[in-house]
């Protein structure tokens, strides 16, 4: 059975109309989609640039009560690979980057941000590029450069199956995080922001089955990052 799926013109954010909507008795996996957001946001406080219809601006609501406090960060790590395969029915193949980032030929072309409601509760948004890349002062991508794309009804279409898919399937864990070692980008150096400071650069190696990410640094000592944003650095050997 089909999730439920709403579409509306405009909103400031999606992330916040669906929190309104769980507090008002969302269903799980029911998503909303907005062809225009006014105050999309996205991982760091960062501003999602959210032209009409140049994108998929879209926050779905998980209810998962079965996961445990310390596995919430797998919700994060499991939409990303969710959304990587509903891009995957258009035969594009982005890039997974640690922890949620979908690369396409070296720039972002969706990112995701995942906010934590209640116990077991959490809004995920997916910011997807669809026509256009948005000019930003990092590299980015849409999948225009490659096909030609979905509508936004569509893929939302797609990427609702595919997270209902993935997340009453997949176990956080080991389970997961085999399969997200399959997906992802390893054997690059990068820098990781974090709360507390940026991380000097080092070689992402791998997950732990909790996933956290694992940094080996120049001396060869292993460094895990259990949050962050990670960047991959260029021209630094």
């Amino acid at each position: 059975m089909s999730s439920k799926i709403t579409f509306l013109s405009e909103v400031g954010s999606t992330q916040d109309v669906m929190a309104e909507r769980i507090d008002e008795g969302a269903e799980p996996f029911e998503m909303l989609v907005a062809h225009s957001q006014t105050a999309g946001r996205g991982r760091m406080g960062r501003t999602w640039v959210s032209g009409r219809d140049r994108g998929l601006y879209a926050s779905t609501y998980l209810h998962l009560p079965e996961y445990s406090v310390d596995e919430y960060g797998w919700v994060t790590l499991l939409a990303g690979i969710a959304t990587q395969e509903a891009i995957w029915q258009y035969g594009v193949r982005p890039t997974l980057k640690w922890p949620n980032d979908l690369l396409l030929d070296g720039g972002k072309v969706c990112g995701i941000l995942t906010e934590l409601h209640g116990p077991g509760q959490f809004v995920v948004g997916v910011g997807l590029n669809l026509t256009q890349a948005p000019d930003v002062d990092r590299p980015t991508a849409s999948l225009s450069q490659v096909i030609a794309p979905p509508s936004v009804e569509e893929m939302a279409r797609t990427l609702s199956e595919s997270l209902k898919k993935i997340f009453t399937t997949v176990k956080p864990g080991p389970e997961a995080a085999a399969l997200y070692r399959q997906r992802a980008l390893f054997g690059v150096r990068i820098q990781v922001h974090t709360p507390a400071g940026l991380i000097a650069p080092a070689i992402a190696t791998d997950i732990t089955d909790s996933g956290a990410l694992v940094l080996v640094e120049d001396q060869g000592k292993e460094k895990l990052i259990t949050c962050g944003d990670a960047e991959i650095v260029k021209g630094l050997k």
